[in-house]
């Protein structure tokens, strides 16, 4: 499976890098991770930096593609919720999306792409954490589907 997750803002630390990594050689046997970071605008109107940050993502989508957008605004679910979501979205032909988006989220234009509006909480986190989260996340959900004891250690 092809799962690309777009992102905007900067590359991440040197340490949460070295976590990035490690959750993406555990999903390796499971799915191709692929990445398109997108700088944030540097406009200093909040709509303007929403408007600008989202056309650059919609310009990262193919149309058969399915995706999820990360929000604070959307639906929670717990792991197991998760796992039949994300069953349902990646047997679809073309890749699975998530989007991570800027400091000022995403216009209605890229909320109205998404086949699903995914909330970890209704906080807000670091964008460059958020992208480890989803990655452990995306793991997790694996073992969900997998019956394996990871998701309950």
């Amino acid at each position: 499976m092809q799962i690309c997750i777009i992102s905007v803002g900067k590359e991440s630390q040197k340490e949460l890098s070295a976590l990035q990594n490690e959750y993406e050689k555990r999903l390796a046997p499971h799915a191709s991770i692929s990445w398109r970071l997108i700088p944030a605008s540097r406009a200093t109107d909040p709509e303007q930096v929403r408007s600008m940050d989202s056309e650059q993502i919609m310009a990262q989508l193919k149309p058969n593609d399915s995706v999820i957008l990360l929000d604070e605004r959307g639906h929670q679910q717990t792991n197991e919720q998760f796992a039949l979501t994300f069953e349902k979205l990646s047997g679809t032909q073309g890749r699975l999306v998530f989007i991570i988006g800027g400091a000022f989220g995403v216009s209605e234009d890229v909320r109205a792409r998404a086949q699903f509006v995914w909330a970890f909480s209704k906080l807000v986190f670091p964008h460059q954490l958020m992208r480890v989260m989803l990655l452990e996340q995306l793991y997790r959900t694996y073992m969900v589907q997998k019956g394996h004891p990871y998701h309950h250690s």
